[in-house]
């Protein structure tokens, strides 16, 4: 019995088959790998120095980075479905319900006192329209021995333009250019400072004058 139990345990055991290496198969396999990689080889010397620095140092970080497993994110999932909150208000059953509006109190208003009520204006009260003070108002002057029309302009701050403006129509008389010492002036002035009005007293009490138009022309008035 243990003869043949040896037998049976030496039938069930499992070999390995042998192999057998020898260097020719692993000359010959190393000759057909380098042939393979022969167009590989000149390929990659082909490339600049540069490129080929940069693809060693991509390569072995792409390789790790596909060999990496990927994160798995987690599914968000959004409830389509709206949650409902039931919200409980305390009110006070005790409350007293507010009586109907012709029922109410009304506040009093408050008393107005005397100074506090605005009176109407009266018309005498309305500002009136400031008037310049060279309007409507007359300005008389002597001519002194010696002295013109023209300096007597350039003195009262009277333009010259428009002593050339009245000059050109003083007529054949020339009342402005035979001006005389003792002779008066009266004038008057614009808003703006300029000539309004002109007369020149002349003997016998005759005078001349000078308007201005609106356009800002002169006429002679005599």
């Amino acid at each position: 019995m243990g003869q043949a139990k040896r037998r049976s345990k030496k039938k069930s055991e499992f070999k390995l088959p042998r192999m057998s290496f020898s260097k020719e198969s692993f000359s010959v396999s190393s000759d057909q790998l380098k042939a393979t990689l022969a167009p590989l080889k000149a390929k990659w010397q082909a490339l600049p120095s540069l490129h080929r620095r940069a693809l060693m140092v991509l390569l072995p970080v792409v390789g790790i980075l596909v060999l990496l497993p990927a994160s798995e994110q987690a599914p968000t999932a959004t409830s389509g479905e709206s949650e409902r909150r039931e919200l409980v208000l305390d009110l006070d059953k005790d409350q007293q319900t507010p009586p109907p509006v012709g029922q109410r109190s009304e506040p009093q208003s408050p008393v107005r006192s005397a100074s506090t009520v605005a009176k109407p204006a009266s018309p005498a009260s309305k500002p009136q329209a400031d008037k310049s003070p060279a309007e409507a108002q007359w300005h008389k002057y002597q001519v002194q021995q010696g002295e013109t029309l023209a300096n007597i302009f350039r003195d009262k701050s009277l333009p010259l333009t428009d002593l050339y403006a009245v000059a050109a129509i003083e007529g054949k008389d020339k009342p402005l250019s035979r001006i005389k010492a003792g002779q008066w002036l009266r004038y008057k002035q614009t808003a703006k400072g300029g000539l309004d009005v002109l007369q020149i007293e002349r003997r016998k009490g005759e005078s001349v004058m000078f308007f201005r138009r609106s356009d800002g022309s002169f006429v002679r008035s005599q």
